[in-house]
């Protein structure tokens, strides 16, 4: 800090032992496991084989399911709850959509998102 003319004397500069990554698509893995264990208290010390960091992201993905808002009212298409009544759900994905987000045609059979198509 001192060379880009800042004065540091009150901060403290310190490097614990941590995992190292080993590949080049894991560093949000590796971001949100390091605040976890910080937040806890824990060593940065983990498993990092790929068994082991495809074992965290399904970790990271239980934990944004488990906490995430109900979403069950929203449109798929648009992300709203809007005063719009005609809904139309996915014959394949079961989510629903507001008939007019989709451009849905009263009278058509079936219905498939554009996701499942």
């Amino acid at each position: 800090m001192r060379l880009r003319g800042l004065n540091p004397s009150k901060w403290i500069c310190e490097k614990r032992p941590h995992a190292i990554q080993k590949d080049g698509t894991s560093c949000g893995a590796y971001v949100l496991k390091f605040a976890k264990c910080v937040l806890e208290g824990l060593p940065l010390q983990f498993n990092t084989s790929p068994t082991d960091i495809n074992k965290l992201r399904e970790e990271i993905v239980l934990s944004l399911i488990l906490n995430t808002d109900d979403l069950q009212d929203l449109c798929h298409s648009c992300g709203e709850q809007t005063g719009d009544t005609q809904w139309i759900g996915c014959d394949r994905c079961l989510r629903w959509f507001h008939q007019t987000c989709v451009q849905y045609t009263v009278g058509q059979e079936d219905y498939i998102c554009a996701a499942c198509q």
